[in-house]
C-alpha cells in the first residue's frame, strides 16, 4: 500500500523533521509513502495535478495561510485528511470548519 502525502511548510528545518517522522512511521508500518513538498502556498496552488491522501499544512506560511489551502481543498471536494502544523493556538477551532484530523503545535 502506498499513501500520497502533501506537505506545505515554508521552513526547511520543520519540513525535514516532518519528512523524517513520516519515513520512520513508514519503516515501522511497512506502508510506503510518496511525499509531495511545497515551500509556499503559491507552489501548492500552482500544482493542479497533485493528489494526496493526506496534507500537512503550516498555518502561517505566506500570502495564503494553511487554513486558506484547507478551505480550497474542501471546496474542491477533497475528503482526505488534513493536519495543521503550527506554533500558534489561534486557529485551533477554525480547524473544525474544514474537518481537520489534527492540529500539531
Amino acid at each position: 500500500m502506498t499513501i500520497n502525502i502533501g506537505i506545505v511548510e515554508d521552513e526547511n528545518l520543520c519540513q525535514q523533521q516532518l519528512i523524517r517522522l513520516i519515513k520512520d512511521w513508514e519503516q515501522n508500518t511497512g506502508i510506503t509513502t510518496n511525499l509531495k513538498t511545497y515551500f509556499s502556498s503559491e507552489d501548492y496552488f500552482a500544482d493542479t495535478s497533485a493528489f494526496c491522501h493526506a496534507y500537512f499544512l503550516d498555518i502561517q506560511i505566506d500570502t495564503h495561510s494553511g487554513m486558506d489551502i484547507a478551505q480550497d481543498l474542501r471546496k474542491r471536494g477533497y475528503t482526505g485528511e488534513i493536519i495543521f502544523l503550527t506554533a500558534y493556538q489561534d486557529y485551533v477551532f477554525a480547524g473544525y470548519d474544514v474537518q481537520a484530523l489534527n492540529y500539531i503545535l
